[in-house]
C-alpha cells in the first residue's frame, strides 16, 4: 500500500512563493508600460499598478528578515519627547509611533543620501548613455548601486524637491499609506525653477523616469531593495472653466516616498545640499553637490571623478570640462557655501585636490 506524503509548506516558504507570484505580476505590468503604442497617462497607471505590487513585495521581504536590527532607521521609544525627536531627526531617519520619517533639514537646503551623491546614478552628462536592464552604477567606496531604468541629471532635482515636500509626512509602509498631492507649480516652486509649459513637460517626463527606476543599494554592508524612489499617480481635477472649455480639467501629482528610502538616510549617511548647488547643471552641479558631502580636501584620481560623475566623453575632454567647472565654482559671485577656494591637478599622480571656502579650518 502506497503511503501518501504531505507536502507541508512553512510560513516562510508560502511567503517566498507569494513574492515570486507577485514579482511576475509586477513584471507583466511593467512590460505593458514599455509598449510604444500606449499614451503617457496609461503608462503612469500601469507603472502605478506595478509599484503597488512591488511595495507589497518589499513588505513581505522585510518580514522574512531574521535580524530586524539590520536597519539605519533609528527607533524611538513611545514616550520620546518632542525635543528628542527633533534632535534625532537632525541626524538621521527615525521610526516613531506615527511612522517612519526622513531626517529634517532647514529651508534653503535639499537633502540627499551620500551613497547617491557620490555615484553616477544621476549622470552629469547632457546626453548620458541609456541604461537598460540591470547595470552596476559607478559609486565611491564600498557602496554599490544597481539600476534597472534610466535617470538623468534633472531627475535628481525633481526627486530632491519631492523629498523636501514629504520630509514631515510618514513614509509609505503599506498600500494603505497616505499620499501627498501637489500641483506642477508647487513642485516647480520647491525645485526653485520658473514654471511654464516647458517646465511642466520636463517635470512630467522626469516623474515617469523616477517612477520606472528600480534600485538595489548596498550601504555599509547592508542591502536594500528600492522598487521605486517615489510612488506617483496623476489625478485629474476640475480646472479653470471657460466658455470654450466649460469642462476644463487640470492634472495634479499624487505621490508618496517608500519607507525603504529612509534606509539611505542613516547617521552620517546623508548631506544637506544648499539650494544654490542645484541651480547649476551638468558637471558643475554634480561637483557642487559632490563636494557638499565632504568636510575636508583629499586627492582624488581623475578616473574616479570621471566615473562617479557619469561622464562619457574622452579623458582629455573631461579634464578640460573639470577645470572649467571648477573655475566657475571658484568665481567670486558663487555663493560661499559652494565656492571653490582652490584646486590642484597633479599631472604625475593624475589626481585632483579641491578645497572649499566653507572648510575654514583648512589652510589655503
Amino acid at each position: 500500500m502506497a503511503i501518501k506524503t504531505l507536502n507541508i509548506m512553512t510560513e516562510s516558504q508560502i511567503t517566498k512563493n507569494r513574492i515570486s507570484e507577485m514579482a511576475v505580476q509586477a513584471q507583466a505590468a511593467r512590460a505593458q508600460a514599455d509598449r510604444t503604442d500606449i499614451g503617457t497617462k496609461e503608462k503612469f497607471n500601469l507603472l502605478g499598478a506595478a509599484q503597488t505590487i512591488e511595495v507589497s513585495i518589499s513588505i513581505l521581504k522585510n518580514s522574512l528578515k531574521k535580524d530586524a536590527s539590520e536597519t539605519f532607521i533609528h527607533d524611538l521609544q513611545h514616550n520620546t519627547a518632542d525635543a528628542e525627536l527633533k534632535h534625532k531627526r537632525q541626524r538621521q531617519s527615525v521610526r516613531s509611533e506615527d511612522g517612519v520619517f526622513l531626517p529634517s533639514w532647514e529651508k534653503g537646503n535639499f537633502a540627499l543620501p551620500n551613497s547617491i551623491i557620490r555615484s553616477a546614478l544621476f549622470s552629469s552628462c547632457s546626453n548620458p548613455l541609456t541604461v537598460t536592464g540591470h547595470q552596476k552604477i559607478k559609486t565611491q567606496g564600498q557602496n554599490a548601486i544597481i539600476l534597472d531604468g534610466h535617470l538623468v541629471d534633472y531627475d535628481r532635482l525633481v526627486w530632491a524637491a519631492l523629498l523636501t515636500i514629504a520630509k514631515d509626512t510618514p513614509l509609505a509602509e503599506s498600500p494603505d499609506s497616505p499620499w501627498t498631492t501637489v500641483t506642477y507649480w508647487q513642485l516647480a516652486t520647491a525645485m526653485n525653477i520658473n514654471f511654464g509649459t516647458s517646465a511642466k513637460k520636463a517635470i512630467r517626463s522626469s516623474l515617469l523616469r523616477l517612477m520606472s527606476a528600480r534600485l538595489e543599494v548596498r550601504v555599509k554592508h547592508l542591502n536594500f531593495n528600492l522598487p521605486q524612489l517615489v510612488e506617483i499617480s496623476l489625478e485629474e481635477v476640475p480646472g479653470r472653466a471657460s466658455r470654450k472649455n466649460p469642462d476644463a480639467t487640470t492634472e495634479r501629482i499624487v505621490f508618496r516616498i517608500p519607507k525603504n528610502v529612509a534606509e539611505l538616510f542613516g547617521r552620517a549617511s546623508w548631506t544637506k545640499v544648499p539650494e544654490s548647488a542645484m541651480k547649476f547643471s551638468d558637471l558643475v552641479r554634480w561637483l557642487a553637490i559632490y563636494y557638499s558631502s565632504h568636510a575636508q580636501p583629499y586627492p582624488l584620481p581623475l578616473k574616479d571623478l570621471y566615473d562617479f560623475s557619469g561622464s562619457t566623453c574622452g579623458m582629455a575632454e573631461f579634464k578640460n570640462r573639470l577645470e572649467q567647472a571648477l573655475k566657475k565654482l571658484a568665481k567670486e559671485e558663487t555663493p560661499e557655501e559652494i565656492r571653490v577656494k582652490s584646486y590642484h591637478l597633479d599631472p604625475e599622480k593624475k589626481t585632483m585636490t579641491v578645497k572649499m571656502c566653507r572648510w575654514t579650518h583648512q589652510e589655503a
